[in-house]
């Protein structure tokens, strides 16, 4: 009975592979304005609620105590403040920013080799595997709500990153690059590069 079990299991395969097929094309047929409108509109909103309810003088202070004075403390808040609608209009350009520079990036790879996929496709791919960071942005709310912040730069914590695996002491200047290194970042490559997208990439 070996071949019939082989049979059935290249059978169930088949299946879960057009489903995934499906869902892929389903995800890459969406309109990619309407698709970056809602992902740009999300982060925003996001970094707005974060921004409104956690970034408090209090925070300010506790972060920079032991470097300025009360006085600049307080005037560096205020300017912050002052100006952090510009970090809020910047987002959609930075987004679009990262994905052309991923779909750039990935264009000149296929050049290189022997795959020949236009910037359009790759600029779709990218653009839709921007959908694995909105459950990060929601648990980075919902961790905040929890644990609250201590200092500034718990705002920008990324779940399962090895920044906040690590439990020694990071040096500042490891903070970025422990950050990049996350599960999420794995997720969005491997979105990109799935086989059921590498068949569709052609098409899009």
């Amino acid at each position: 009975m070996a071949w019939r079990y082989a049979l059935n299991n290249n059978v169930r395969t088949k299946m879960i592979l057009n489903n995934r097929v499906g869902m892929y094309r389903d995800l890459l047929n969406m309109n990619k304005l309407l698709f970056f409108f809602v992902l740009a509109t999300i982060t925003v909103a996001f970094a707005y609620l974060i921004q409104s309810i956690f970034f408090t003088q209090d925070l300010f202070i506790s972060t920079y105590a032991n470097i300025l004075d009360q006085e600049r403390i307080t005037d560096s808040f205020r300017q912050t403040t002052n100006w952090i609608w510009l970090g809020y209009a910047s987002i959609p350009f930075l987004l679009l920013a990262k994905i052309l520079y991923n779909s750039c990036s990935i264009t000149v790879g296929c050049l290189i080799g022997i795959e020949k996929n236009s910037l359009r496709s790759n600029f779709n791919i990218c653009l839709k595997a921007e959908l694995v960071f909105i459950p990060v942005l929601f648990i980075r709310f919902m961790w905040l709500n929890i644990n609250g912040p201590t200092v500034i730069t718990d705002l920008n914590f990324i779940p399962l990153s090895l920044m906040n695996l690590s439990n020694t002491e990071t040096p500042r200047s490891l903070f970025y690059p422990l950050q990049t290194l996350n599960l999420w970042e794995l997720l969005y490559c491997y979105l990109g590069s799935a086989p059921p997208v590498y068949y569709l990439r052609d098409i899009y």
